[in-house]
């Protein structure tokens, strides 16, 4: 399923330095054997994990929301400029363990680092 949604010009659109991590894999199969290490097979791709840390005003917060909530309405997938690469991807945001979809926390006034995790579709 393409997205057709894009990530907002109105936000920011590079993560804050040092707050990008990702990471990569497979899906995979693991079976213990009787005797000696199990096997393991790959059953097939795993998008990639980005965490990231955006610095955003307090309209910027309201954008953000307005787009995860009503939108996107958490779970549509959307195109986003990948921070390392350059090059535009589909993505979704993975809500935390409680369904949380992304983060805030005040950096000053008026301003808000937001934290969210995108996986990147194979």
């Amino acid at each position: 399923m393409a997205a057709s949604y894009t990530w907002p010009v109105t936000l920011p659109q590079e993560p804050l330095y040092g707050s990008f991590t990702e990471d990569n894999g497979f899906v995979y199969l693991q079976t213990s054997m009787d005797s000696g290490v199990s096997k393991i097979r790959k059953r097939g791709n795993r998008g990639n994990m980005m965490n990231m840390t955006f610095m955003m005003t307090t309209s910027q917060v309201a954008s953000l929301k307005t787009f995860t909530n009503t939108t996107i309405s958490g779970v549509a997938r959307f195109y986003f400029t990948h921070p390392r690469t350059g090059s535009t991807i589909e993505v979704r945001i993975v809500p935390s363990s409680d369904g949380a979809l992304y983060s805030v926390n005040q950096a000053g006034p008026g301003y808000w680092n937001v934290s969210l995790t995108l996986q990147e579709m194979p």
